[in-house]
């Protein structure tokens, strides 16, 4: 019990960079029981490699600490947002000239597939965008029709924009 309550949970960094964002989290994501052990799960996420790594290894000292046996596994690496990126400013150019406004460009706080490809190509830059997704990871998760729509005509217009600049 001692470890459930040492174990870093919630907000543990704010990014200086991006105001109000967080940078660095740690939750407790699964707790099961057996008749021979206790398995505790922990999902640690941050925009900072090097953070996530001293995450885990805390959680490492305090389970040791505690006489568990400790598995890291992979998750989604982090993916630092890069305001001053090309592929960001073409994507944004396109969305202004398809839809008539600016976009609205968010940092968030989550896993993303482009953090995981991000991860094996240093140096790439990325983008994320997709169609507007309610209720996510939940059974009521739903996607809105014409959002896929427009988000597949970005895609094109990216991809045709980056192709013209080749």
């Amino acid at each position: 019990m001692r470890l459930l309550e040492e174990l870093p949970h919630g907000v543990l960094a704010w990014s200086r960079e991006f105001p109000g964002k967080v940078e660095t989290s740690s939750n407790l994501a699964q707790v099961s029981t057996g008749p021979e052990a206790v398995t505790i799960g922990t999902s640690t996420r941050s925009f900072v490699r090097r953070a996530v790594e001293a995450v885990q290894a805390e959680i490492r000292r305090l389970g040791e600490a505690a006489g568990a046996a400790i598995e890291a596994r992979d998750g989604y690496p982090g993916w630092q947002p890069d305001p001053g990126s090309r592929l960001l400013a073409v994507t944004r150019d396109v969305y202004t000239r398809r839809f008539g406004a600016p976009p609205e460009v968010q940092v968030i706080h989550a896993g993303l597939e482009c953090g995981v490809i991000a991860a094996r190509l240093p140096g790439l830059e990325a983008v994320s965008f997709g169609p507007r997704i309610e209720g996510a990871h939940t059974p009521e998760e739903r996607v809105s029709i014409p959002s896929v729509a427009a988000a597949w005509r970005l895609l094109l217009g990216v991809l045709g924009a980056l192709a013209r600049a080749a």
